[in-house]
């Protein structure tokens, strides 16, 4: 404890260099008046020797024989020096960073979501600095999964393991790419994936409740069951390509709940459906096994030809053979046609069809 009657002679120091006497350095006092309170004033602790320790701090003391606590994220927690007489030291441990590439990763989590990964007991997180498909496809890989997409999420709080992650998307596990242990991740987020399942052996597809069979509730056949897709990011490509793979040209419209075709009774097999628009079969598609879904929200389809295969036109519930609702015939099933956008031109068209009957 410093004495409170003495004065404090000194305000600062500044060496540039370590001098023989302080009267080598710059250093300003002023007697007559104090900026420095009792309470701040220096001690020091002088040894026979020069020690030589990084990531840690003296935090106790006997003698000569010190107690180093090693930093956050440094092990051991605590180690200890010996100072002698002749200037030599022993250190009993050097404070050593736990985490250093290539990271000792033994679990991992966050297949559709953030990326968490454990290292030594920790959990921590990838920065999203420099993130790409490469580096989710390698993640992806660690999961057993495909990959489908990548996203970045806010990180909050926690570690950050990986910075600059730097994957070709051959490799099958991060610690075969670079990157970096602990730098900075400027831009406050981390990565998160989304991988998809490997595919099922599909054998079959069908059109079920429908007037024909170009439109229904689509059902895939999976180990000689039928079961049904959940409409969760299904859009046009998907439609497209279902109606690819049963032979269509294309699609005339989709549909997202049981509401027209009604609800499956087997297995929601597929979720997450995402399919180049030119697939011509599941293989070309990713999607997700594992869904939530219920059976309100199966998809239904209706595909077309262009042109149809007609093989008949004809007019009922008229007054005669010249009038009535026009019905076409398309796979032996009878079908009208919207009045919508018909004009004289195509009025005359269906009329010279019944004429070259």
């Amino acid at each position: 404890m410093a004495e409170e009657n003495i004065p404090v002679l000194i305000e600062s120091i500044k060496c540039y260099s370590v001098k023989d006497h302080i009267d080598d350095c710059s250093y300003y006092y002023s007697p007559s008046k104090q900026y420095c309170s009792h309470s701040n004033v220096l001690s020091l602790f002088c040894l026979p020797c020069n020690l030589d320790f990084v990531h840690g701090s003296v935090t106790a003391f006997n003698g000569t024989n010190l107690t180093i606590t090693c930093d956050d994220r440094y092990e051991p927690e605590q180690t200890y020096i010996q100072c002698f007489e002749n200037g030599t030291v022993f250190y009993e441990d050097v404070c050593t960073s736990k985490y250093s590439y290539p990271l000792n990763i033994t679990d991992i989590s966050g297949a559709r979501s953030r990326i968490d990964i454990m290292v030594k007991g920790e959990w921590g997180t990838i920065c999203y600095d420099g993130f790409d498909s490469n580096d989710a496809t390698v993640i992806c890989k660690m999961f057993g999964l495909n990959y489908r997409s990548f996203a970045r999420y806010w990180y909050g709080s926690g570690i950050i393991f990986i910075d600059n992650l730097k994957c070709n998307g051959s490799e099958s596990h991060i610690n075969e790419c670079n990157y970096t242990v602990f730098n900075s991740c400027t831009r406050r987020y981390v990565a998160g994936v989304f991988c998809t399942d490997n595919p099922l052996n599909i054998s079959g597809i069908r059109l079920v409740n429908g007037i024909g069979l170009s439109d229904g509730r689509v059902e895939i056949l999976i180990n000689d069951t039928w079961g049904t897709i959940c409409s969760s990011s299904f859009g046009s490509y998907e439609a497209n390509a279902i109606c690819s793979i049963l032979g269509y040209t294309g699609y005339t419209a989709y549909y997202t709940n049981a509401n027209t075709y009604g609800e499956g009774t087997g297995p929601i097999f597929v979720n997450e459906l995402d399919c180049p628009y030119q697939a011509i079969d599941f293989n070309n598609c990713t999607y997700v096994v594992d869904s939530l879904c219920s059976h309100y929200s199966d998809v239904a389809v209706v595909c077309t030809n262009t042109p149809f295969n007609i093989t008949d036109i004809r007019l009922v519930n008229g007054t005669g053979p010249y009038d009535g609702r026009v019905e076409l015939l398309t796979e032996d099933v009878w079908g009208a046609v919207c009045s919508r956008y018909i004009g004289q031109e195509e009025a005359s068209t269906l009329c010279h069809m019944m004429n070259q009957r």
